[in-house]
């Protein structure tokens, strides 16, 4: 797939150039926000509970785990191969 990305000035005669896509995981390991919760999701999910006696709404955690979940391979995968560059590529399911 391409896209065109338009000329930067309003001046410039408007002439498009081709740019491929190219699929880039994210690593959501490497960010603030993952770390801090991989460090404390458990002590906020505790001391929630502690503080009211009912702790987060359930769809919370699960979203704060789901989040943590997201994009790891060992929660399973599918292998996509490319016609036009003959690689293949792992993406998370």
């Amino acid at each position: 797939m391409q896209l065109g990305t338009a000329p930067s000035s309003s001046t410039t005669p408007v002439a498009w150039r081709p740019a491929t896509l190219v699929y880039e995981p994210r690593c959501a390991e490497a960010t603030v926000l993952h770390r801090a919760l991989s460090r404390h999701l458990g002590r906020f999910l505790e001391q929630a509970r502690t503080d009211d006696g009912q702790g987060v709404p359930l769809f919370v955690e699960r979203e704060l785990r789901r989040f943590l979940a997201c994009g790891d391979l060992r929660r399973g995968f599918a292998r996509v191969h490319c016609d036009d560059c003959h690689k293949d590529r792992l993406v998370p399911t």
